[in-house]
C-alpha cells in the first residue's frame, strides 16, 4: 500500500522534510564533512547510482540554471538520452528533474517518493544516520530516476556553493564547469575568496575543468585545486557580433553563427561555455546549433504577455540585475512607462544595482513572496533602502498578487511591466499565465 496517493501529498512530505536535519545555511567543515558522508551513505544503500552516471557537475554564482538547459539541449538534440537536475525550481517542484526535454510525470515522482520513504526507513533503522531534508532527498530522487532511465549523460547543477553543496558526493563527473565568481551569498560565505574557494571544491582530480571566470585571483585558487586537471578558460574575446531582442540572442563565436531562444548578451556568454564542453565530446556543430536554438530557461527574461509587454526575470544578484539594467539601456528610449514589480530575499546585497535599476521606472511596487523558508524584505527594509530617494513614492503589498492586479489595472498598450527580484516571486506570478497543474500535466514549462 502506498504512503503517498498525490502530488499534492508528494509536496507536503517534500517540504516536511525541511525540519528534518540541518538545511544548507547552517554549515561549518565539520557538519559540511558529516552531511555529505549522510548522503554518499544513503546513496551507497541504493547500490551508488551516482557512479553509473557520466554526470557534468556545474557551479558558479550565475548562469549555471541557464548553462544546464542548454547542455541539456544540445546533448538530448545529438541523440544521447539526457538528464538534469536544477535548483531551486520556478513554479512547480518537477521542473528540476528532466529527461529529453520532459519533466518527471506526476505518477513517477509519486512512485519514487513512495519507493524513498521505505529506503529512508531502512536506512535510518539500520544506520542511526539522521533523515535526509528536503534538498538532499531531492538530489537523490533526480540521481536514481537518471540511474533508472539509463540516462547516457546528465548534467548536475550546484545548488548552494560547491564544496559543501548535497550534489557535492559526485566524486566521478566527465566533466565540471566554473560559470563565475559574483557577490551572491556573502551571508554565508565571509568573502568573495571563500566563495571562490566552495565553488572550487567541485573540481576532481583528473576531470576536465572549464570555466568563464577571468578574475586572476579566483583562477589561482581553481588551480590550487585542480592540479591534475586540465583547466580551459573560454576566451570572451572571440564572442563576436552580439545582437539581442526580446525574440532571442545572435553572436558568432569563433567564426561561427549561432542563435539562441533566450534574451541577453549574459546568454551569449552562457552558450559559449556550452560549446565548449559540446566540443570536448565532439558533438558536432550542427547539434550544438539545434541545442541552442531550442533551449528556454522559464522567468530568465521570459515575456510573458505581448501586449502590453510583460516581463518576469528571476534576477537575485547583482550580476543578474545588472543584465537586467543592460537591458533596460535600450528599452527605456521607448514610449510608454514603465512599472516595476519586485520582490527580494533579505540576505541580497544588491544596494548598487539597485539604486541603478529604479532608475528606469515610472512606479515601482515592492512586495513579498510567499516561501516560507526565506526571509523576504518587508517595507520598512525597502524604506530604508530608499530613504535618500528624494520625490520617490513607495507602493508597497505584502501580497505578491495584489501587486499585480493594481499595476495591471494601469497598464496600457505601450506600457512595460517588469516582475523580477527573485525566482521564488518570478515563480509565484508566472502562475498567472502557466498554472501550475498546466505544467504538471504537459511536463514543460509552457
Amino acid at each position: 500500500m502506498q504512503s503517498i496517493k498525490t502530488y499534492e501529498e508528494a509536496l507536503i512530505f517534500l517540504h516536511s522534510l525541511n525540519n528534518a536535519s540541518a538545511m544548507q545555511t547552517k554549515r561549518t567543515p565539520a557538519m559540511a564533512r558529516k552531511r555529505l558522508n549522510k548522503i554518499s551513505n544513503f546513496l551507497d544503500f541504493l547500490g551508488n547510482p551516482q557512479d553509473k552516471l557520466n554526470i557534468i557537475h556545474i557551479a558558479g554564482t550565475s548562469g549555471k540554471g541557464s548553462l544546464t538547459e542548454m547542455l541539456h539541449n544540445i546533448f538530448s538534440s545529438s541523440e544521447k538520452k539526457t538528464g538534469s537536475y536544477t535548483s531551486p525550481h520556478v513554479s512547480a517542484f518537477i521542473e528540476r528533474i528532466k529527461i529529453d526535454g520532459r519533466y518527471i510525470g506526476e505518477k513517477e515522482l509519486i512512485d519514487l517518493l513512495n519507493f524513498f520513504i521505505k529506503k529512508l526507513d531502512q536506512f535510518v533503522l539500520k544506520t542511526k544516520e539522521d533523515a535526509l531534508n528536503f534538498y538532499e532527498l531531492s538530489f537523490c530522487i533526480a540521481i536514481y530516476y537518471f540511474y533508472i532511465k539509463k540516462c547516457k549523460t546528465v548534467i548536475i547543477e550546484t545548488g548552494l556553493g560547491g564544496r559543501a553543496d548535497t550534489s557535492n558526493v559526485i566524486k566521478k563527473p566527465v566533466f565540471t564547469i566554473i560559470t563565475n565568481i559574483g557577490r551572491d551569498h556573502l551571508d554565508i560565505f565571509s568573502s568573495l575568496k571563500e566563495i571562490a574557494r566552495e565553488k572550487a571544491g567541485i573540481i576532481k582530480p583528473g576531470v576536465p575543468i572549464l570555466t568563464g571566470e577571468k578574475d586572476a585571483r579566483w583562477i589561482k585558487i581553481f588551480k590550487q585545486e585542480a592540479k591534475k586537471s586540465k583547466l580551459q578558460i573560454v576566451d570572451y574575446k572571440l564572442l563576436k557580433n552580439i545582437e539581442t531582442n526580446l525574440d532571442g540572442t545572435t553572436f558568432q563565436y569563433k567564426d561561427e553563427q549561432y542563435k539562441l531562444n533566450m534574451p541577453g548578451a549574459h546568454q551569449a556568454r552562457n552558450a559559449i561555455l556550452a560549446i565548449e564542453c559540446a566540443k570536448y565530446f565532439k558533438i558536432d556543430k550542427n547539434q550544438i546549433s539545434k541545442g541552442l536554438k531550442t533551449a528556454f530557461m522559464p522567468a530568465r527574461m521570459e515575456v510573458v504577455q505581448k501586449t502590453p509587454l510583460i516581463i518576469i526575470d528571476g534576477a537575485h544578484n547583482e550580476d543578474k540585475l545588472n543584465a537586467m539594467i543592460e537591458f533596460l539601456k535600450t528599452y527605456s528610449k521607448k514610449k510608454g512607462k514603465k512599472y516595476l514589480i519586485l520582490g527580494m530575499a533579505k540576505n541580497k546585497k544588491i544596494k548598487k544595482s539597485f539604486l541603478e535599476i529604479i532608475k528606469y521606472f515610472d512606479a515601482i511596487y515592492f512586495t513579498r513572496f510567499s516561501n516560507p523558508f526565506r526571509k523576504a524584505f518587508g517595507y520598512n527594509d525597502w524604506k530604508s533602502k530608499l530613504a535618500k530617494q528624494n520625490n520617490f513614492k513607495l507602493y508597497y503589498n505584502h501580497y505578491a498578487k495584489d501587486a499585480l492586479v493594481l499595476v495591471s489595472k494601469k497598464l496600457k498598450k505601450d506600457d512595460l511591466l517588469i516582475i523580477t527580484g527573485s525566482l521564488f516571486l518570478a515563480g509565484e506570478l508566472r502562475k498567472e499565465w502557466y498554472p501550475e497543474q498546466k505544467i504538471i500535466k504537459n511536463r514543460k514549462s509552457k
